[in-house]
């Protein structure tokens, strides 16, 4: 269960979300929509931890315990995972120094003895599940990569990582038919690991509705939710 209770979030003197609440129970799938600049990545952020994003009012809490202060690599360890947008490249940083680094941070504690050679085995595994081969373990982290790979290389990591609250920041920008496609086979998998996964999901497509049949649609404008939509899902 994640609850954010009456959110009020601001950037420098700025606020860029008020008053929000909503409650997401477990394994529900939940979109937010609206215009650009209406507060709904920053809401993101302040979820992950991000500094520059401030609480100044209400609280985030998941699974029973209260994240509001938490830092972002603590958030991440419970299993709280944020597919950016517009993914940054590092150069010189390979996607498989990343991915294992962050992969014995963040799986159980039996499974960070692996070896290098089977979290290699891992990683190419999701790497090919989402259509990339298995060779870009060994190019650098989103150099060069199109639109399309960069979003295919996140969904990589929840394969991955198997997070319990997935957080997808217009993770259809960029992916055609196909990998709308993929994104569905994605969220199904990870529900059939662990049913209680819960997906809060920004886009402005109306294809990624049809594709996941969301349990509700959350719609922002200028920094407040202004209408919800409950699918009944």
């Amino acid at each position: 269960m994640f609850t954010s209770d009456c959110v009020t979030i601001a950037v420098g003197q700025k606020t860029v979300l008020s008053d929000f609440s909503l409650s997401l129970a477990p394994g529900s799938v939940h979109l937010l929509a609206g215009p650009n600049g209406a507060g709904k990545s920053s809401f993101f952020y302040a979820i992950m931890g991000h500094p520059e994003y401030r609480i100044i009012q209400g609280t985030f809490i998941f699974n029973g315990q209260d994240i509001t202060a938490l830092a972002p690599d603590a958030r991440a360890r419970l299993g709280i995972f944020l597919a950016f947008q517009q993914p940054c490249a590092i150069p010189g940083v390979t996607v498989f120094t990343v991915l294992s680094e962050a992969y014995r941070e963040l799986v159980p504690v039996g499974e960070r003895y692996l070896s290098n050679a089977d979290v290699r085995v891992l990683i190419e595994g999701v790497l090919e599940k989402v259509g990339l081969p298995k060779a870009y373990a060994d190019r650098a982290l989103h150099e060069n990569f199109s639109g399309g790979e960069k979003k295919r290389l996140e969904l990589a990591q929840l394969l991955l990582f198997k997070p319990k609250l997935v957080l997808l920041d217009e993770i259809d920008a960029g992916l055609d038919a196909q990998g709308l496609g993929l994104v569905r086979v994605c969220v199904r998998e990870l529900h059939e690991e662990n049913p209680a996964t819960i997906f809060l999901i920004i886009t402005h497509g109306s294809e990624l509705v049809t594709a996941l049949e969301p349990t509700k649609i959350h719609e922002i404008r200028a920094g407040r939710q202004v209408s919800v939509v409950d699918n009944g899902a």
